[in-house]
């Protein structure tokens, strides 16, 4: 998911939750289908402008440092299309070198990078499906993650808006 150059930032906070919502969808499908342990643990995460920031950045460096290779951050699902666990995705962000050390430079670790990767994943979709005023359940989304999303799209909507 490569990440461009609004202001260099904001279009950069937008692309990365946006981008990760969309490109993860299999895995917000079947949310419910990881362990009770690792729906708690993504459903703790505060999601934060800093962290969301912190993590564009970290994934704009991993990508440029795999552009010429077939790697990926992170793959969602296994070869039969089920999500991965948390343990399993930590374990091959933690393996890839570029995105650790991007995760890193950053003051992020692989865990904290999946749980809220996963956060956004299943905030972002359910935000877009209210703005629409399509009929969605959203009881798999914390509250929180629900109002970051919604005002994050909002504040991007604002700045586009803007002459």
């Amino acid at each position: 998911m490569p990440i461009r150059h609004l202001s260099a930032g904001w279009r950069r906070l937008g692309y990365v939750a946006i981008a990760c919502a969309f490109i993860a969808l299999p895995l917000s499908a079947a949310a419910g289908a990881e362990t009770p342990q690792d729906t708690a643990a993504v459903h703790a995460v505060t999601l934060s402008t800093d962290l969301l920031h912190r993590m564009s950045q970290a994934i704009g460096e991993a990508n440029a440092a795999m552009a010429n290779s077939e790697d990926s951050v992170m793959v969602l699902t296994d070869d039969d299309g089920h999500p991965r666990t948390v343990a399993a995705l930590t374990a091959e962000v933690d393996a890839n070198p570029a995105t650790h050390a991007a995760l890193l430079r950053h003051h992020l670790d692989a865990r904290q990078f999946v749980l809220t990767s996963l956060a956004l994943i299943d905030g972002y979709p359910a935000a877009l499906q209210l703005q629409s005023h399509t009929t969605v359940s959203t009881g798999h989304v914390p509250a929180a993650h629900l109002r970051f999303c919604q005002q994050h799209m909002a504040e991007i909507a604002a700045m586009y808006a803007s002459p």
